[in-house]
C-alpha cells in the first residue's frame, strides 16, 4: 500500500493523534514531577535521559526490572517513572506492582506497540525535563 493509500484509511492521522496524546501525557507527568525534591528530580531527569537507550538495548521488561531494583533517591525517582509508565500502558487504575506480570504475559506484537508508546512518551518527557532545567 502506498502512502496515499495509508492517508486514505487515516493511518497518519491516527499516528498524529496518538503522538499528541503521548505528548500531553508526558507534559502532565512533567508537571507532577516539577515540585519534588531537587535531588530526586535530578535523578529522575537522569533516568528519563537514559531509559530510551536502555529500552533499545535491553527491552522494556528488563528496563522496568532495572528501575524497580533501585534504592535511595534512585528508588523514589524510579518509582515515579515506573508509575508513569504503568499509567501510560495500562491506565491510572492499574496497580504498579502488577506491571511486570502484565508485561511478561503480553503478546509480542502488543508489547512492541507498548514499547513504541513508551519510547514516544520518553522522547517528549525528555524534552520537557530539559526545557524545565534550562529555565530554572
Amino acid at each position: 500500500m502506498n502512502s496515499k493509500g495509508l492517508q486514505e484509511v487515516g493511518v497518519e492521522s491516527l499516528q498524529a493523534k496518538s503522538s499528541y496524546s503521548l505528548m500531553e501525557q508526558a507534559w502532565n507527568a512533567y508537571l507532577k514531577m516539577k515540585p519534588i525534591d531537587p535531588n530526586v528530580f535530578s535523578t529522575y531527569r537522569g533516568f528519563v535521559k537514559s531509559l530510551p537507550f536502555m529500552i533499545i538495548n535491553n527491552g522494556l521488561i528488563s528496563t522496568c526490572t532495572y528501575l524497580e531494583s533501585r534504592s535511595g533517591n534512585n528508588k523514589v525517582a524510579a518509582n515515579y517513572l515506573v508509575s508513569q509508565i504503568s499509567d501510560l500502558i495500562y491506565g491510572p487504575d492499574h496497580p504498579i506492582d502488577k506491571l511486570m506480570n502484565k508485561l511478561v504475559g503480553e503478546d509480542s506484537i502488543v508489547l512492541r506497540r507498548k514499547t513504541g508508546d513508551v519510547m514516544t512518551f520518553l522522547k517528549w518527557l525528555r524534552q520537557f525535563v530539559d526545557i524545565g532545567v534550562q529555565h530554572e
